[in-house]
């Protein structure tokens, strides 16, 4: 997990190389904020072309973790080292375009990654400790991106734009070197009944495909969870992009906007692992009930925020403070962090014996899909933090109607024989 979570953590940093340096960027190879804004475009763009493909592909082959986590290093490695040709001669229009083709490649490996963490966790780990290991491997992603931003600026200051870049080249590079050196599918006894069965029938034929896209798109349960997941997720993304231009009229420094945005991150990485911890030990079976509790709080936390704002009305219902802000991002932070694995896991139980990769495909797959959305569509900056708390807690009444199953877990416990699709 140390391996593949290193790997999904650099490709985050790698994709928002630029965004946390734009002004030097724009200085250094003379070119402007829409040319950057498309670099990091190219992450939710490329996800979405590339995912159907990635699901596609890695259900039909074998060791499909160990190929997956190999060919993603091999893009960050590629991707970093061409991005470095553009140094060359950097105000060249052909430069410009050389880093574009270096981000794609770097954004390419984000499907790989992102849906890996249920199958990760399926072959290494017991039916007991599954939620926590992909709550780690899921939110290492998004905790790179907010380290990338942070010190981006600091190392560039230090080492300067060229080195730097060289810098995440030689880092690319090793990253690959150490998954090639040691990163096995599965361990030699698998942990649990279905990571044994898995093992056994690993490659998704052709004539399977239609029984497959039948059980997904027919499980109504698992459709609404994808639905809210993918909501939640992708306008809550959208939303941390547009910190600089919500906050605009408190006057905070863009440094304090910085580490605000960092703090949600952070803390909805804490709430990832602690939201794992208690549904392997406590909350084995209770996924739904945990879920509309917790999407409920998280759109309390986003309103509180939302009504220190002039989202609706022509002033603030509450006086707005950096104390206050700060501890509803936290607290909005770790409720966020708590529900991403448990959406991860709940959608494979619903849909087993699918494979992981297809439903954590999909899931992520609408994430990226809302992000654009609400990103493309030019909804008023200050709509943004009230759509999304109220959005977000009105999904809870969406996760009300599913139909609870643990099939997954059924057959490790020898409560139900092998299912068929």
């Amino acid at each position: 997990m140390f391996v593949f979570s290193l790997v999904s953590a650099f490709q985050s940093v790698f994709w928002i190389t630029f965004s946390g340096i734009e002004d030097v960027t724009i200085a250094y190879f003379n070119t402007n904020h829409d040319v950057i804004n498309y670099w990091a475009a190219a992450g939710p763009l490329f996800y979405l072309i590339f995912t159907p493909v990635v699901m596609w592909v890695f259900s039909r082959i074998s060791e499909s973790l160990h190929k997956m986590t190999v060919c993603a290093a091999l893009l960050l490695a590629l991707g970093s080292f061409v991005r470095c040709f553009a140094l060359f001669n950097p105000t060249a229009t052909w430069a410009l375009w050389v880093i574009g083709l270096g981000q794609s490649m770097i954004s390419s490996a984000g499907p790989m990654l992102l849906i890996s963490p249920p199958k990760l966790s399926e072959n290494w780990f017991a039916s007991d400790e599954r939620t926590i290991s992909t709550a780690i491997s899921s939110s290492v992603n998004n905790l790179g991106s907010g380290i990338g931003f942070v010190i981006a600026p600091y190392l560039t200051d230090l080492l300067g734009i060229e080195n730097f870049l060289i810098s995440e080249a030689a880092a690319g590079a090793l990253v690959f070197i150490i998954v090639i050196i040691y990163f096995p599918d599965a361990p030699p006894t698998p942990p649990s009944v279905t990571a044994k069965r898995d093992e056994v029938n690993t490659e998704l034929s052709l004539a399977e495909l239609p029984a497959y896209l039948k059980e997904i798109f027919t499980n109504y349960s698992f459709i609404i969870l994808a639905i809210v997941g993918g909501w939640q997720g992708g306008v809550l993304i959208s939303w941390q992009a547009m910190f600089d231009q919500l906050f605009s009229d408190m006057q905070w420094s863009p440094e304090f906007e910085g580490w605000l945005g960092f703090a949600f991150i952070a803390c909805s990485t804490v709430g990832s692992v602690i939201g794992g911890i208690a549904c392997d030990k406590i909350f084995h079976r209770r996924f739904k009930l945990l879920l509309i509790l917790l999407t409920g709080l998280l759109g309390g936390s986003l309103m509180v925020i939302t009504f220190c704002f002039n989202s609706f009305l022509s002033r603030p219902l509450i006086t707005p403070t950096k104390e206050l802000v700060v501890s509803m991002m936290v607290i909005s932070g770790i409720f966020y962090g708590f529900c991403s694995p448990i959406f991860y896991e709940f959608g494979v139980e619903l849909t087993y014996p699918v494979s992981a990769t297809i439903s954590s495909g999909f899931y992520t797959f609408l994430i990226n899909v809302f992000c654009l959305v609400v990103l493309v569509v030019e909804i008023p900056t200050t709509w943004v933090n009230g759509m999304a708390g109220l959005s977000v807690a009105a999904s809870a009444l969406a996760l009300i109607i599913i139909r609870e199953k643990y099939k997954r877990a059924d057959v490790d416990s020898g409560k139900m024989g092998f299912i068929q699709v």
